[in-house]
């Protein structure tokens, strides 16, 4: 999820996710974002083993850019 802290509308914007050991960067395009509204894309992965893994995201826009997020999950064993 991205919430625009921004009174203005984000165009041209793109997530980008990628997460080693989890899926391969995957890269979504949306048209806008609207002034403090939120965009939220959902996605499912499997792990290809146990352990620590990093997710990371990335949103760009014509109006701002490079905004990073990352997030840490256990993955545990079947």
């Amino acid at each position: 999820m991205f919430k625009n802290p921004l009174p203005i509308l984000l165009t041209l914007c793109y997530l980008e996710i990628q997460g080693p050991g989890l899926l391969k960067p995957k890269s979504i395009k949306q048209s806008s974002v609207g002034a403090k509204e939120s965009f939220v894309y959902e996605l499912e992965m499997t792990a290809s083993k146990p352990g620590t893994r990093t997710i990371v995201a990335s949103f760009d826009s014509k109006e701002i850019v490079d905004i990073n997020g990352s997030c840490e999950i256990e993955v545990k064993e079947k």
